[in-house]
């Protein structure tokens, strides 16, 4: 921070003000609307449901097929061949979705 900038000051009352900077805010008090965000846009919802809905069914494919497809189903080996399976499974769901 530059000299003669405050981010907090304690108040009479005890309690902690946020104080925006004069060249963030013009030397007013922060208030609860300058905390809000720009809602998402719509190409970034997307791809967040694109990526939950490739990873949640990766995450189906892997596991049952190094279920079915091991030896000792309760081993490790299930569980590392289905962590990667999982993984090249998801990322394959989620280029398909996209080529949709």
């Amino acid at each position: 921070m530059e000299s003669g900038e405050r981010r907090s000051v304690i108040n009479g009352r005890g309690g902690a003000h946020l104080r925006a900077t004069a060249r963030d805010r013009g030397r007013r008090p922060l208030r609860a609307d300058d905390l809000m965000t720009s809602p998402p846009r719509p190409r970034d919802v997307h791809r967040f449901v694109r990526g939950l809905l490739s990873l949640l069914l990766g995450l189906f494919v892997g596991s049952s097929v190094a279920f079915v497809g091991s030896p000792d189903p309760t081993g490790v080996f299930t569980l590392v061949a289905g962590l990667a399976l999982t993984v090249a499974s998801a990322a394959g769901i989620y280029v398909g979705i996209g080529r949709l």
